[in-house]
């Protein structure tokens, strides 16, 4: 079929699969918890549900896996997830295990994490923590990390690097599906999605409010005729910056992009159809957004088979 010109039309490619040697709680140790994080340079890392083994990072310039030394100094709690960013003034990953544990990890400093101060409350399943950190948009504040609980839990709170302590916030008004940083809509607020209801939530930083803004435009529910729901559950990626979120629901393989600046919410792409034994989701941060070659995209890793520990990872050019 000849090219048409001008017209661009990006899919998802197919890149270099895993395989793993072993489970964790008798399923695949990346299906359940899991996150994969770019480090805003020529790696993704990828951390599983007991955060201190199965510990690879990808090569994004020759489409490579590289299994790593298992982490120690943190403790983690296997089947209960973690999450991780990348703080690029600090030029380290910070680490919330599925407890109240939280550390920082650098690249050159091996395999031991540095234990910080525990955050106040903790909840095992569905926490988030982001920063605002200025080498992504200057009116940031790189002092600054949070945190907020999931599954039903509403506490907020935001770390302090310097002095490394956790101060309580207001509280999330209901259980968020996903919570972040999007400068380039306002630098100012933080923005949220909720967990159940699907609306959008705004919290200003300066006056430690949240406010209520309408449903995403369409309304989800009328987006595809079973409708979607988003969860803690979910695959997300967000822009760096940007105002776009990425989300794949739970056990699916369709691509919406929402919006902040407009409220729309839309099919973007389709994954490809795989054989039936993998999982598509499952949970945890198993989607992120990195570049490379001078190109933006989403990565996505999938549990191909649990029995091989087998898994499928693509990505998909986004503009």
């Amino acid at each position: 079929m000849a090219k048409t010109a001008g017209v661009h039309l990006p899919t998802w490619e197919a890149l270099a699969s895993l395989t793993t040697t072993s489970t964790t709680d008798g399923v695949a140790p990346f299906l359940y918890g899991a996150g994969i994080y770019w480090d805003k340079g020529d790696y993704l890392y990828m951390f599983n549900q007991a955060m201190n083994t199965y510990f690879y990072r990808y090569n994004l310039k020759y489409d490579a896996w590289q299994q790593l030394q298992d982490m120690t100094g943190i403790t983690a709690n296997s089947g209960n997830g973690i999450e991780i960013l990348w703080h690029e003034t600090e030029s380290k990953f910070y680490i919330k295990s599925g407890s109240y544990a939280f550390a920082s990890w650098t690249v050159a400093g091996g395999v031991a994490a540095t234990s910080l101060a525990n955050v106040n409350n903790s909840e095992y399943a569905g926490f988030k923590i982001f920063s605002t950190d200025t080498a992504i948009h200057a009116s940031g504040d790189a002092d600054k990390i949070y945190y907020c609980q999931g599954e039903g839990e509403t506490s907020f709170e935001v770390y302090s690097i310097s002095g490394n302590s956790w101060s309580a916030l207001s509280a999330l008004p209901e259980d968020m599906g996903w919570v972040g940083w999007l400068p380039t809509v306002d630098p100012l607020k933080i923005y949220a999605i909720s967990k159940d209801t699907e609306k959008r939530y705004e919290y200003t930083i300066a006056t430690n409010t949240w406010s209520s803004s309408s449903e995403w435009l369409p309304n989800v529910d009328a987006i595809n005729a079973s409708g979607i729901t988003i969860t803690a559950d979910d695959a997300f990626a967000s822009t760096s910056p940007g105002s776009y979120i990425y989300t794949i629901p739970y056990y699916n393989r369709y691509l919406y992009r929402g919006d902040f600046s407009t409220g729309e919410l839309i099919p973007f792409r389709n994954m490809p159809i795989l054989d039936a034994s993998y999982y598509n989701a499952g949970s945890g941060r198993q989607m992120c957004y990195a570049e490379t070659g001078g190109k933006k995209y989403l990565y996505r890793i999938i549990v191909g088979n649990t029995t091989t520990k087998s898994y499928y990872f693509f990505r998909t050019e986004i503009f």
